[in-house]
């Protein structure tokens, strides 16, 4: 019952972050169908993708890929109160093939580093989805910098 009460005193920007971070572990799961979870039915984007593309690009990656480690950083995330929720975050991953602890450990390992700008909102069960998103890779200095 408490951890209950705590979940309640979140902010609408920690259920963002929260949110992300779930879709990280599951990619680092290397769960297609949890992470295909987070993306919303009606998901389009500016390259044509929908939900089925977006889970067959993770799938081919998670299949690529024996590890996948994800260290995240989000600088922005913006948030429309108005029920249903509706935010945008701007989101750096640095995804390798080993453990990052700190964004300093990247400059002696291999990672691909993205930066993520996604649109997240409220379905009819109250849990967020990203709705669409871009991404693009950037150096290394891009996600030490984050802006």
């Amino acid at each position: 019952m408490f951890l209950s009460g705590c979940a309640d005193q979140q902010t609408p920007a920690d259920r963002v972050r929260a949110f992300i971070a779930e879709m990280a572990d599951s990619a680092e799961q290397r769960s297609w169908m949890a992470f295909g979870a987070h993306v919303s039915d009606q998901y389009a984007d500016a390259h044509g993708l929908d939900k089925r593309k977006v889970i067959a690009i993770i799938t081919r990656y998670i299949l690529a890929n024996q590890h996948i480690h994800i260290l995240e950083r989000i600088p922005v995330v913006q948030v429309d109160i108005p029920v249903p929720l509706r935010a945008s975050a701007v989101v750096y991953a640095a995804i390798a093939g080993q453990p990052i602890a700190q964004a300093e450990d990247l400059s002696g390992i291999t990672a691909d580093i993205y930066r993520f700008e996604i649109d997240l909102a409220e379905n009819n069960n109250g849990d967020l989805q990203v709705m669409r998103g871009q991404w693009q890779t950037v150096p290394i200095g891009a996600f030490l910098i984050g802006n």
